[in-house]
């Protein structure tokens, strides 16, 4: 129950965020996002526990949490240990509570399935006067707050009318909290976002995934194409031989873990004898049997040791299901998972890999084949959200030791968000409405229109269409819209929130053309194939507009007085490379270098001096990294030099490579260059009189020698020689 520093700013961020929404008048909305295993039930109940303290003489709270399947009896049992030594908050079912009355300092669980009907006990009238509603009604009659605490929001909240009823007319939250790793609200009023490195570098979670390994596979954008020709059987094979190689390294790292495979079948066979099939071939080939090694998971069909399954000990092997262990279940051992069904939605693709990417013990292993996970699948695409596509596509790599500069640096005011989308977006995108002559509404939207009809006289393409080509409603056209604003601004912006302001701008927009407060013919408006490409160039012109605007408002420098290198960074997934004994991140991978033959080769140099103790190849841009200021075209930037080396002696050198060509385009002879170099050479003098160790400057290769420029009047690369102050690099 350790909390860590990731969960600790998460908590806190919570707790001042639900501060701020419960002071407003109206509901509001809080979403925690976190990827799975990054401690979201702990997460929150240490946030709950601190808002009912900082709420104290403020608000009066009725806290309740809703849950899927039987999550809410799990998230119940979690919440109950964080509590169980300070007893800061009391867990309770509906049937524990004396009356209606949700007592203060508690959290009520609830079943999701036990509210989303107007059938169910929960939400009728009945003798007792006990139901939902009831509940809630005597909380607000009191003057209390309610707080929703909705777990796993992606399955629920958008799964129906009757979820907007549950919502909206009975429970009527102040404040609705969502927690999911794939949350499907995309303009809450606040969201606090647990990123996956920082769970990764806690060791909490795998630092990857591997699909189908020693198979051909290949990415196009969010899918992963697949290319696999022999049988389920044999896939089923090819697990267990990883299974049995990944036991063998936990025995030898002296872990008592055995991993598990997990495989999911088909939600609708066509062979209805599946399971029959897979079971027979294991038994034969793997002797894998019933209650010996095998346990189901299907909803009619379970066996006995699902209870134990999560245990360490357990002699369960395999387990197959279908979608009952997609969310909420925990069982880190379980690293293996044998894909036998096509995952169509990115969510649930999301959550499935989600129930293979624990670690098991908490932390990284020696042995790096077990910090990772595991799936084979006969699928040709794999469909995945964009941020684990990008997690999928990265690699961590981690110092061997600390290594700080006691020296100034800069870093760009607030960089992190110098893209995220706000109100300036909004009037950037408005400025181009321009963009949109000709448009108008052009009637119904219908899903043959939004096929890719060639549409050439719209009057007749309707009367062609027919009967058949029906309308698109209300929630038909928000749907769509929804998805292409997700894939503008995760396109244009790299960011997953900021999403509203795109809505706002082509809503305004349209209705400026229409003039109709009509839901309906505004979106028609949009969405029409012939008007859409103008409404998109207007957004993409806009965010264009206001990311040169922030970039330049980035160029406000803020100096630091020392810098520490990062203790893990997550680097672009390439081949691992051998040999290197002094670079301070293991491993080392291929890709951080330039695609060019002068950093390569500069590292395998500096690796081979007996002199250099460590080094490390800077970051290219970021707050985590190095970097100096220099001026250029009349503005201020930064240079974040390329290497950074520390000798024997404790020297610390500053070395850039560069092309060494004679065009003016070589990298050597750039005006840029020239400014970089000069900075650089003011900056060491600087430090070499404030009594520091460094040398440094700009680096090239020519000849099979390594030279070095460290005056401040540069010359550039056309000629390479002692009198125009190059020499030697040596140590």
């Amino acid at each position: 129950m350790n909390t860590i520093d990731f969960q600790i700013d998460a908590q806190r961020e919570l707790v001042e965020s639900a501060m701020k929404l419960l002071a407003r008048s109206g509901p509001s909305s809080l979403i925690l996002k976190a990827p799975t295993g990054a401690g979201k039930t702990v997460m929150m109940a240490n946030a709950l526990a601190d808002l009912s303290k900082a709420c104290e003489g403020l608000h009066r709270l009725a806290i309740l949490w809703v849950a899927p399947n039987k999550l809410h009896e799990q998230s119940h049992a979690r919440l109950a240990a964080v509590y169980r030594k300070s007893k800061a908050l009391e867990c309770l079912f509906p049937e524990e509570l004396s009356g209606t009355d949700i007592p203060e300092k508690a959290v009520l669980f609830l079943n999701w399935a036990s509210i989303d009907s107007d059938k169910l006990v929960l939400r009728r009238d009945n003798e007792t006067g006990r139901n939902l509603a009831a509940f809630i009604n005597k909380a607000k009659a009191a003057g209390r707050k309610v707080l929703l605490v909705v777990d796993e929001s992606h399955l629920h909240l958008d799964s129906g009318p009757q979820a907007k009823v549950v919502i909206d007319n009975i429970i009527r939250p102040d404040l609705l909290i969502e927690v999911s790793a794939t949350p499907r609200n995309a303009s809450p009023d606040k969201a606090v976002t647990v990123l996956r490195e920082d769970v990764v570098a806690a060791g909490m979670i795998r630092k990857r995934i591997v699909v189908n390994p020693d198979m051909e596979v290949s990415s196009l954008g969010r899918e992963l194409l697949i290319r696999y020709t022999g049988t389920s059987e044999n896939l089923l094979d090819l697990a267990l031989a990883k299974q049995a190689e990944l036991t063998r390294l936990y025995r030898a790292e002296g872990s008592p873990v055995a991993p598990l495979v997990l495989v999911q079948l088909p939600s609708r066979n066509l062979d209805t004898t599946a399971l029959e099939r897979f079971e027979k071939h294991l038994g034969a080939n793997h002797n894998l049997h019933r209650g010996k090694g095998l346990e189901v998971w299907l909803s009619d069909d379970r066996t006995d040791g699902l209870s134990e399954i999560a245990s360490f000990g357990s002699t369960a092997r395999v387990l197959f299901f279908k979608q009952g262990i997609a969310t909420g279940w925990d069982c880190p051992r379980a690293q293996i998972l044998v894909g036998l069904r096509e995952m169509k939605s990115d969510t649930f693709t999301t959550q499935v890999l989600g129930r293979i990417i624990r670690q098991p013990q908490h932390m990284h292993y020696e042995n790096d084949a077990l910090n990772y996970g595991y799936a084979f699948t006969n699928y040709e695409r794999l469909k995945l959200d964009t941020e684990t596509a990008s997690w999928m596509g990265k690699a961590l790599v981690r110092a061997q030791n600390p290594f700080a500069l006691p020296f100034p640096n800069w870093t760009p005011k607030h960089f992190d968000r110098r893209h995220h989308l706000n109100r300036a977006a909004l009037e950037a995108m408005l400025r181009h409405t321009g963009k949109l002559n000709g448009v108008e509404h052009r009637g119904p939207v219908t899903v043959r229109l939004l096929a890719g009809v060639q549409i050439e006289d719209i009057d007749r393409t309707r009367e062609e269409a027919g009967s058949f080509a029906v309308a698109l409603d209300l929630k038909g056209l928000q749907d769509r819209l929804n998805s292409k604003k997700d894939d503008l601004v995760r396109e244009l912006a790299d960011q997953g929130s900021g999403r509203k302001y795109v809505e706002a701008a082509v809503r305004m927009s349209a209705f400026n053309i229409t003039h109709s407060l009509d839901e309906q013919v505004q979106l028609e408006t949009i969405l029409h194939p012939m008007n859409w490409p103008h409404f998109e160039a207007m957004v993409r012109e806009g965010i264009g507009d206001f990311k040169a605007g922030q970039e330049k408002a980035a160029r406000t420098l803020v100096r630091r007085d020392e810098w520490m290198a990062p203790t893990v960074r997550f680097l672009d997934l390439s081949e691992p490379l051998d040999g290197y004994r002094h670079c301070l991140y293991k491993p080392v991978l291929e890709g951080q270098f330039e695609k060019s033959n002068v950093e390569r080769p500069f590292t395998s140099w500096l690796d081979s001096q007996s002199k250099v103790d460590t080094w490390l190849k800077n970051g290219d841009s970021g707050r985590e990294h190095f970097a100096i200021q220099y001026a250029h075209a009349g503005e201020m930037h930064l240079f974040y030099i390329d290497f950074l080396v520390r000798l024997t002696d404790g020297t610390i050198g500053l070395f850039d490579t560069k092309g060494a060509g004679k065009s003016e385009l070589s990298t050597g002879n750039l005006r840029e260059t020239t400014a970089k170099a000069e900075a650089l050479y003011d900056y060491i003098e600087e430090l070499k009189a404030q009594g520091h160790r460094v040398r440094g400057g700009i680096v090239i290769f020519k000849d099979g020698t390594w030279w070095l420029h460290d005056g401040r009047e540069y010359p550039g690369t056309t000629d390479i020689s002692v009198e125009k102050g190059w020499e030697y690099l040596t140590f």
